[in-house]
C-alpha cells in the first residue's frame, strides 16, 4: 500500500509540474530556466510571444496577462516565412506569423533579424531570448 501511495504522489508531482501555470513559465523564462527557441515582441501595448520546444506563451506582462497555447507545426530558423496556427484551453484559434525579414519593436531604433505577425500586432523576433 505504501509503494501505491509513493507511486501516486510521485505521478502527481511529475503532472503538476508539466502543467505549471502561463505566469510561471514566463517567469521561468525571465529567470532562464526554460529555453526559448524564438522570442517575438513588440508594443501598444507590449507584448512578448516565446516559442518553446512544446508550447507557446504570450504574455502582456505589464497587464498581468499570460496565455498558453498550442502551436501547429514547429519553428524553424531557416525558413524565410512560417505561418502558425495557436490555439487556446478554449480551442479558440490565431495566427503567427514569422518572416525573417529584418523588423523593429515599434519603439527603439534597434532592428531585429526577424518580422512578427501575431494577429494584429506587428513586431520583432530574434532567435532564443
Amino acid at each position: 500500500m505504501k509503494k501505491i501511495i509513493l507511486l501516486i504522489a510521485i505521478l502527481c508531482s511529475f503532472i503538476c509540474t508539466i502543467a505549471q501555470s502561463p505566469k510561471k513559465t514566463y517567469t521561468d523564462i525571465q529567470n532562464k530556466k526554460i529555453k526559448v527557441l524564438f522570442h517575438g515582441f513588440g508594443t501598444e501595448p507590449f507584448w512578448d510571444i516565446y516559442i518553446l520546444e512544446n508550447s507557446v506563451i504570450f504574455a502582456i506582462a505589464g497587464m498581468e496577462i499570460y496565455e498558453s497555447l498550442k502551436m501547429t507545426g514547429s519553428f524553424s530558423k531557416s525558413k524565410y516565412s512560417q505561418v502558425f496556427t495557436l490555439k487556446n484551453a478554449k480551442g479558440e484559434k490565431t495566427s503567427l506569423q514569422i518572416i525573417k525579414k529584418p523588423g523593429d519593436d515599434g519603439m527603439s531604433e534597434q532592428v531585429y533579424p526577424y518580422t512578427v505577425k501575431y494577429n494584429r500586432n506587428t513586431g520583432a523576433g530574434k532567435i532564443g531570448y
